[in-house]
């Protein structure tokens, strides 16, 4: 099989490879009859720092707890953060950064901090609440 399961267009950070995948996938739709199967005349490309994955990091198994409509939602939001963590966790190290960090918060913190805006009160970051957060992003920089 020459494409990994899970990986349709090949390795990740190969554009112009995924590129070639991509048009030989929409030149099918050219053809005059439909429903077939074509493969891809290539091989895909091996990878240098490959990670591989020994088991799908997504749990579909769903639970049957007596919550709200919100709270099943937060509490599988929960869950995918947690499944999604260790390809969070390489994503740091490979590039020496996050986009989660800026907000100051840990990534085990921010999945509460969005919870947060569905309550009562709003939110706070650093001891400030979310209006304050605002206003201070509001004021001109120097």
């Amino acid at each position: 099989m020459p494409f990994e399961l899970g990986r349709p267009l090949g390795i990740p950070d190969d554009p112009i490879f995924q590129k070639r995948v991509l048009l030989a996938a929409l030149k099918l739709l050219e053809a005059p009859e439909g429903s077939f199967i074509e493969d891809f005349p290539e091989d895909v490309p091996e990878s240098a720092n490959e990670v591989v994955a020994l088991a799908c990091p997504v749990h579909f198994a769903q639970d049957k707890d007596e919550l709200d409509e919100a709270d099943q939602l937060f509490e599988a939001f929960k869950r995918e953060i947690v499944t999604l963590r260790p390809w969070y966790d390489i994503s740091v190290e490979r590039r020496g950064r996050t986009t989660v960090g800026s907000s100051g918060l840990g990534i085990d913190a921010i999945g509460d901090f969005i919870y947060s805006f569905l309550g009562e009160d709003a939110p706070r970051v650093h001891g400030m609440m979310r209006r304050q957060l605002v206003s201070l992003n509001s004021l001109p920089t120097i």
